[in-house]
């Protein structure tokens, strides 16, 4: 009796031992796709990783726009109205320079 039961616990945890292996492959894989999802957003992404300026020095991504709003806002060129609707034209949905990379 005592080698059935033994043998019933041996077989129950080496089939969760099955399930746990089972589990962190899951999550590593999970965790793999996650880190190359990741890099390949920020290496491809909207344009927005470092400020961009064009020719003229007038911004040309958002990153770099809102930077020089929050600036003129803070030293008194801009006021706040002004700021939010700039921010709004050229980077809401429908912004100038949604494009620009």
């Amino acid at each position: 009796m005592k080698s059935l039961a033994m043998m019933k616990r041996l077989t129950i945890n080496a089939v969760k031992a099955k399930n746990l292996m089972k589990n962190n492959r899951n999550i590593i894989f999970f965790l793999i796709i996650a880190m190359i999802s990741f890099l390949t957003g920020y290496h491809f992404g909207i344009g927005n990783q470092s400020l961009k300026y064009g020719d003229t020095g007038l911004p040309k991504n958002c990153r770099a726009l809102i930077t020089d709003n929050i600036e003129g806002y803070s030293i008194g060129t801009y006021s706040a109205e002004e700021t939010i609707y700039s921010i709004a034209r050229n980077c809401g949905p429908d912004g100038y320079i949604w494009n620009e990379r």
